[in-house]
């Protein structure tokens, strides 16, 4: 795709994502994705007249209860040839393997390994298809009562190409390269949990997971977060309540000296409201510390997370891999800037699971305002919580 700023001018922007948006449907999912493909078709749909965003409305909303019903068919699946499973999706169009064999340094080249013997042309591009459209990592999450989980995948493409430009937006936050951070999650198949692991992979941050504590008890991270002087925790909201109320019986009890080092948390997996986030801040004062505590927020669907770059900032949505609206439970229709409605987001660029027009369930009270932040100077959407659950 071309190249996008955070600091262009909001039209220019909202310009490119729409063309972006706009594109990817009609270049990728109609043709490959098998529920975009035959829910088009039923409704009369024709992706070539899809060029703005009132041309998007058009497409029915994306519901969790879909998702789950049938979630192989919200993966892209082009046909592969003879062996492959036809999901009723088309070839896959040869100039994309074209290009992505000829462009320099591509993640999906083949590379040379001392297990590898040379690779025959054929053998070269059945792994670069596969290093784009293979699923290699799966999340689950988000359920109705008596529902399976759903399932999101990601491909090699997804995890190497799209991924490293989302969870470098951490930097927002002020975290230093050089500083050292705990991961408090407990180990699931969950976005809370893995994006923390993808960041020190793919931006370099020194990052301890614990796993949560059943696998190093609260205590031993309170004593590691103290004996090395770590800089900054991941956690969630109720999890943090109770471990910092813990570190205060141990330094009551004199087990624990204080958490003075600690100069930023971030928690998400549930939302944080005021009153919580003054909780939290006058227990880490008892504690001797002063970090500023941000939101995180993100979903199995929405394969990602994204932060807050100062208290009150708001969430900073990425808008060069999706494109976000908020839309009126009631009338399903969109609201303006600023207004209360629920989160609503379309994939742009991904491979593996991919949704159009998903309803994530989250109201946020707040709406959302297209801007340049005051904190951080940056232009994208902004989510402004609170935030509470509401199904539409």
């Amino acid at each position: 795709m071309s190249v996008f700023s955070y600091r262009w001018p909001i039209e220019k922007q909202r310009k490119e994502v729409e063309k972006r948006l706009t594109a990817y449907i009609r270049e990728y999912i109609y043709p490959y994705h098998p529920h975009y493909r035959r829910l088009f078709k039923e409704n009369g749909i024709d992706p070539a007249s899809i060029r703005t965003y009132r041309d998007v409305q058009q497409i029915p909303f994306t519901y969790l209860h879909d998702i789950v019903t049938h979630p192989r068919e919200f993966i892209l699946q082009p046909k592969l040839g003879p062996g492959s499973e036809d999901y009723g999706t088309e070839p896959l169009n040869k100039k994309y393997i074209a290009h992505a064999m000829r462009r320099k340094n591509s993640i999906l080249k083949p590379r040379k390994t001392r297990y590898l013997g040379k690779l025959s042309p054929e053998e070269k591009e059945i792994m670069c298809i596969k290093n784009e459209w293979q699923p290699i990592h799966l999340h689950l999450g988000g359920s109705y009562e008596g529902s399976e989980p759903a399932e999101s995948y990601y491909t090699y493409y997804d995890i190497w190409e799209v991924l490293p430009k989302i969870v470098a937006s951490i930097a927002i936050t002020g975290i230093g390269r050089e500083w050292r951070t705990m991961n408090l999650m407990t180990a699931a198949p969950h976005v809370t949990f893995f994006q923390p692991i993808l960041t020190k992979l793919m931006c370099g941050n020194l990052i301890f997971d614990t796993c949560g504590p059943d696998v190093v008890p609260a205590e031993a991270q309170l004593e590691l977060v103290s004996g090395y002087e770590l800089d900054c925790v991941i956690s969630s909201p109720t999890y943090i309540d109770y471990w910092l109320n813990l570190a205060l019986r141990m330094k009551k009890d004199g087990r624990l000296d204080n958490l003075r080092s600690l100069k930023l948390i971030l928690l998400g997996a549930e939302d944080l409201t005021p009153s919580m986030r003054q909780h939290i801040h006058d227990r880490l004062q008892k504690l001797g510390a002063s970090p500023r505590v941000l939101r995180v927020y993100g979903s199995t669907q929405i394969k990602a997370g994204f932060y807050e770059c100062d208290e009150g900032s708001g969430i900073h949505l990425n808008p060069e891999y999706y494109y976000w609206e908020i839309v009126d439970p009631k009338t399903k229709e969109p609201v303006g800037e600023g207004e209360q409605g629920v989160l609503v987001f379309s994939h742009i660029g991904w491979r593996g699971s991919t949704f159009l027009r998903c309803c994530t369930g989250d109201l946020i009270h707040g709406g959302m305002t297209w801007e340049k932040c005051s904190s951080c100077g940056l232009t994208m959407p902004i989510i402004h919580p609170p935030i509470s659950r509401l199904e539409i």
